[in-house]
């Protein structure tokens, strides 16, 4: 992905040990990265002007996220000019 200029954003509701875990296992982020990862409520809780820098940003995991979250993100970064794309 990181070759072809495609960054991962997983955004779960799993618990945020178990997010990181598991985007370091399918090498989302390697053992030496450090993971940016926010809890649902962490991330909208931050003013919206920094929300966006955060999503500027590389690789990301989003966890313990609401249905909506997705829904939200996938606005916010379509009003950044990216192309998201989701699976399961």
């Amino acid at each position: 992905c990181k070759q072809a200029g495609i960054r991962v954003i997983m955004i779960t509701g799993d618990a945020k040990q178990t997010a990181e875990a598991i985007a370091r296992d399918v090498h989302i982020f390697t053992d030496q990265d450090h993971v940016p990862a926010f809890e649902g409520r962490e991330f909208f809780a931050l003013p919206e002007s920094q929300q966006l820098e955060v999503l500027k940003t590389g690789n990301l995991v989003i966890c313990r996220a609401e249905p909506a979250d997705k829904q939200r993100l996938v606005k916010m970064l379509q009003s950044l000019n990216e192309i998201p794309a989701m699976t399961g």
